[in-house]
């Protein structure tokens, strides 16, 4: 898994309009699935005062009641077009040693979709997502729902803000970028 930007070309979302719900996606594996729990009080507010849908890309999926929530299976091949499908993608952590040590892929991957995230101020996050530039970061779980209901009503800022994601992840992230800068550590070594 690596963000190939251009096996990633076809599948970025250019969040034109649409009718439906807003989509807030999130994509892992199942032992994750408790940091996406975390979030249910939030998101049962926001389905609350808005039309959105929480999409689950995992091997299994989650109830949270008062929210439509709709579990797609997870496959590696079908995971960039089930990425760009998002509006939003959430990746809630909580800041414990485990959690800090995540490498941040998440938001990255949303971010190579062109899809805003939204992030737990926690380990590497701050630094991928330049909160209110690519997206959002919350200092803490309850901070999510502000930064949520943002995106959620405002079409135009998820563009601007999807297409800054989509441009930071190639200029920053990308296997050709991440390859020349460790080859040119390599030589300085």
């Amino acid at each position: 898994n690596h963000l190939d930007m251009e096996t990633r070309e076809a599948a970025v979302n250019g969040h034109a309009e649409k009718s439906g719900p807003c989509v807030i996606g999130w994509v892992g594996g199942e032992g994750n699935l408790v940091y996406l729990e975390m979030l249910a009080p939030v998101f049962r507010k926001l389905a609350e005062n808005a039309d959105i849908q929480v999409r689950v890309v995992c091997s299994r999926g989650l109830e949270i009641p008062g929210v439509d929530v709709r579990f797609v299976p997870w496959t590696l091949a079908s995971e960039p077009a089930e990425v760009a499908q998002f509006d939003i993608g959430v990746m809630p952590l909580p800041d414990f040693e485990h959690a800090a040590g995540k490498c941040g892929y998440k938001a990255l991957l949303y971010m190579a979709a062109g899809v805003p995230p939204v992030v737990s101020d926690v380990g590497i996050n701050r630094d991928i997502v330049r909160h209110g530039e690519e997206g959002f970061v919350a200092p803490a779980l309850e901070d999510f729902y502000g930064c949520l209901e943002t995106l959620v009503r405002d079409r135009d800022l998820r563009r601007r803000m999807g297409a800054k994601a989509r441009a930071r992840a190639e200029q920053e992230y990308s296997v050709p970028v991440v390859a020349r800068r460790l080859a040119e550590a390599l030589k300085a070594l």
